[in-house]
């Protein structure tokens, strides 16, 4: 049934705004997240607009628009495929802010130096990553028929008009709906 409204349709009345918890979360790791963060974002450069370098294996990403369900993410794609991903060493939130601590994965975005690459070079970096794509494409949902995040709270995307929390949905229908603007 197509609504009148203008704007997204609200998310269901049963929506869970996070069911993602912190992960490895003591004072110890807390403090030193912090006092780090505070010592090294004057004297490192950031890699990205959240992302701090905290040792050359180390990372912390953090920010409000940083969610839980991130670190959920990473580990279960860990858990369940072979697609290297970060290892979350730990995840929080402190005053309105998450963080992620994680290790740092070496490598080169995929795009630098595209057009100085022969054929045959790009040819196997769209094979490689074409397999991640499909590794995750069959990965199965936890639990149920909702559309939820990995741990069956609100998702998230910065692409959809609207606000960038929403959701859970509880079947594909609704996710849809909502995605076509009620449409």
């Amino acid at each position: 049934m197509a609504s009148s409204q203008k704007g997204p349709p609200s998310t269901p009345p049963t929506a869970s705004l996070s069911a993602s918890k912190p992960f490895k979360d003591s004072i110890w790791r807390r403090y030193m997240t912090l006092g780090a963060i505070r010592i090294l974002k004057r004297l490192r450069p950031r890699g990205g607009l959240n992302v701090l370098m905290l040792t050359s294996g180390i990372c912390v990403k953090y920010g409000k628009l940083v969610r839980l369900s991130e670190a959920s993410t990473m580990r279960y794609i860990s858990q369940h495929t072979s697609i290297p991903v970060p290892k979350v060493l730990c995840a929080f939130t402190q005053s309105g802010c998450i963080y992620i601590v994680m290790e740092r994965i070496r490598g080169e975005i995929i795009g630098n130096g595209w057009v100085h690459r022969d054929e045959e070079s790009k040819a196997k970096l769209l094979s490689q990553l074409s397999e991640k794509i499909q590794e995750m494409r069959q990965l199965r949902q936890p639990e149920g028929n909702s559309v939820a995040s990995v741990d069956g709270g609100s998702l998230f995307d910065g692409r959809i008009c609207g606000p960038l929390v929403f959701g859970p949905f509880d079947n594909l229908q609704d996710f849809h709906r909502y995605i076509r603007d009620g449409i």
